[in-house]
């Protein structure tokens, strides 16, 4: 039997492998359906198999998949995009997500002439090795120290990588230090792993620095772009970046990346010494089609994020109160239609203090372990995202879950 290693499974776990998704819903192997909070690491916000994108993939897939040549869809994508993006309206498409946030750093670094990179703790840019990246935990939690997250990431990576704290004004100190090295810093507006909406202040006082600094701001949009709002979290903090990678929803569940940027740093791709951005399989019409049939229908009902922000909100606080009420040392924190669930009934200020707050991994791996046999697919970032095919009987069922598994989880503590 054939192992793939970068699951850790086989398929005698059938549990733990996906056979179909419709809606909000998913059915493992065995048969079982659940509520899914995960909803594609975020990306079907209109659902599984919605109707529209599915129609667009295949009359696609009936003129072609592949040509590796430019076709107009990714100028009809694009004219979706630039209605919300404004000054971000210069475009290079790639595959996935890591793609996207590579490329970003290549440009800055050939627009800038600099070399290092500024990301914060807690942060997720993707797999590729300059990212590769967190803040070392036993470091000062204002002058965080680089710490590889994978074997095979060559050790010099960390003297091409600034470590930033996240929500902390010790950030600014260091960027003023390392200025005339930096070529870009990197954020996520709202990190998956410290979903926070009170991040507005931080982030224009970033802007401001990086502009005294002439540092370039990169805003990593990946999970947030079309999360958010259509463009992500540029119209809900007014922070503007000069460049931000998209991905995810922006497919409409086939594999896309997406760098977008001011004209003046994207001219760099075509100058005299140009930025390489090949790909066989970058804006291929296949993810153009889909991408283009999930953001048309976003642009057809901007309601749809308020609508599905109402709904976390009231999910959240229904946890929370009953957290509250069973003195259960847990809650929840999220911003839009995104959320998850921290072992630890203290407000946090980002991911460092939050994993010195919870409780051990093993614990945390059996509650979700239990919310799954009770019927609630999570995904392995713990994120949880709410889509337009959630109806509330849906949402209802897995907060009913939630509170039982916290109950237990509570029970267990006290023994």
């Amino acid at each position: 039997m054939a192992t793939i290693l970068n699951e850790g499974y086989n398929a005698t776990d059938k549990q733990k492998y996906l056979a179909e998704a419709e809606g909000c819903t998913v059915t493992d192997l065995s048969g079982k359906t659940y509520v899914d909070m995960a909803m594609a690491g975020g990306s079907a916000i209109l659902g599984h198999a919605n109707v529209r994108i599915r129609d667009a993939v295949v009359k696609q897939l009936e003129k072609g998949a592949l040509f590796t040549s430019p076709t107009v869809l990714a100028h009809q994508y694009c004219e979706v995009l630039v209605q919300h993006l404004g000054e971000l309206n210069h475009f290079a498409f790639s595959s996935t997500g890591s793609e996207a946030t590579l490329r970003a750093i290549r440009i800055a670094r050939a627009h800038t002439g600099k070399k290092k990179i500024a990301i914060f703790g807690g942060g997720w840019h993707g797999s590729h090795d300059l990212l590769m990246v967190d803040d070392d935990p036993e470091s000062d939690p204002h002058r965080p120290t680089g710490l590889l997250k994978s074997a095979g990431t060559p050790p010099d990576v960390l003297e091409q990588v600034v470590m930033l704290p996240y929500n902390d004004e010790a950030a600014f100190d260091l960027i003023e230090e390392q200025a005339a090295e930096l070529a870009m810093v990197f954020v996520e507006p709202v990190q998956g792993s410290n979903p926070r909406g009170d991040i507005k202040y931080f982030l224009q006082e970033l802007r401001a620095v990086c502009d005294k600094n002439e540092v370039l701001l990169g805003f990593d949009e990946i999970i947030t772009g079309g999360r958010l709002s259509i463009a992500g979290s540029k119209p809900i903090f007014g922070v503007t970046p000069d460049l931000a990678t998209y991905g995810k929803i922006y497919g409409g569940g086939l594999p896309i990346g997406l760098v977008a940027g001011k004209e003046e740093v994207m001219s760099c791709i075509r100058s005299k010494e140009p930025v390489f951005l090949g790909g066989t399989y970058s804006a291929n019409p296949l993810s153009l089609a889909a991408g283009k049939a999930m953001l048309t229908q976003l642009n057809e009902n901007p309601d749809i994020f308020t609508r599905l922000e109402k709904s976390a909100e009231v999910f959240v606080s229904d946890i929370n109160h009953f957290a509250e009420r069973l003195n259960i040392n847990a809650h929840m924190m999220g911003k839009g239609s995104m959320f998850r669930l921290v072992f630890s009934s203290n407000s946090i200020k980002n991911r460092r203090e939050r994993d010195r707050q919870e409780v051990n991994a093993e614990v945390q791996n059996d509650f979700y372990q239990a919310l799954r046999t009770a019927g609630v697919w999570i995904g392995e970032n713990r994120i949880n995202f709410l889509s337009t095919a959630h109806a509330q009987t849906d949402l209802d069922e897995a907060c009913d879950a939630y509170k039982a598994c916290l109950h237990d989880f509570h029970q267990n503590a006290m023994t």
